[in-house]
Order: C-alpha cells, then structure tokens, then sequence
C-alpha cells in the first residue's frame, strides 16, 4: 500500500506557503543549484526544448537541485516521447492495418498516452501542474514583489544568525 496524505511538498514550496501549524520541519534537503544547469547531451530535440523552457522558472523558484536532475531529465523526454508520438499520429493516423489485415489502432497511441501520465506524475513532483500551484504561487517567488516572501527571509536570517 502506497503513502497516505497528500505528497510532501519541495522545501522551498514550503517557506513560500509558510508554516501556520507551527510544526517542526526537516531540514534535510539539498540546496538549489546557484546558476541554470544546461541539458544533458543525451536527451532528445523536444527534451531539450522543453528543458530550456521549465528549468528557469524551477530555477527562479528555487525547486531545482542536483538530487532533482534526473528526475527532471525523465519528465523532459517523457515529453520529448509526446511530441514525437504525437507527430507521428497526426501523420499516420490512429489506426493501422495489422499483420492479419484487420484496422487496429496504432502503437503510437499507447506511447503517447504512456507519455502524458509520465509527465504529469514527473510535473507534480516538481509543483508545475495547475493544482499543485493552486496553494503556493512559485511565478512570484521575489522579495521585491512578494513582502511574505522577504519576512520569511529576515526571519530564517535572524534564527540562523
């Protein structure tokens, strides 16, 4: 049987939402990355297109971390799995004709479907679907713009010293 409760949330999603229960938190999380990594070699076109648009804003929103690096990479080309599911349907169809002449529907179909649940289990994991930022806005993570967000700041500083 699988973890009860809702998944535990990036520690940086939780100095965001704050801390109303006043419960204890771990702290045993690795730091983000200080610059945007660049992408891995081996991923594919769309991987590597899709990586250039994500990690900034995971960057930005202090999410990303070298532990979090293939997981990532595994959410890129699940979608670089999309994209050429997705071509190939639009240009072959949803079916085909099978070994025994019979129309059976195309495997592309299963691959895209496989893609898309991959992408959305991998996106939860790092915050970026609609729901998962319904409770924290990550886009306005900016002491400038977000007062919260710099109290937060002063007070961790005034703690740690």
């Amino acid at each position: 049987m699988g973890r009860r409760g809702p998944a535990p949330k990036p520690q940086a999603l939780n100095q965001l939402a704050g801390n109303p229960g006043k419960r204890d938190r771990k702290n045993g999380d690795f730091e983000p990355y200080s610059e945007i990594p660049r992408p891995a070699t081996h991923l594919g076109k769309y991987a590597k297109k899709e990586w250039k648009r994500i990690v900034p804003h995971l960057h930005n929103s202090r999410v990303l971390t070298q532990a979090d690096e293939k997981l990532l990479e595994a959410y890129c080309q699940a979608y670089d799995r999309f994209v050429v599911a997705t071509r190939e349907l639009r240009a072959k169809g949803y079916t085909t004709i099978g070994s025994k002449g019979n129309e059976v529907k195309s495997p592309w179909v299963d691959i895209q479907t496989t893609a898309e649940k991959n992408m959305l289990a991998f996106a939860k994991e790092f915050g970026i679907t609609p729901s998962a930022r319904s409770n924290v806005s990550i886009d306005e993570a900016d002491e400038e713009t977000n007062p919260i967000l710099s109290l937060i700041r002063k007070k961790d500083e005034l703690i740690n010293g």
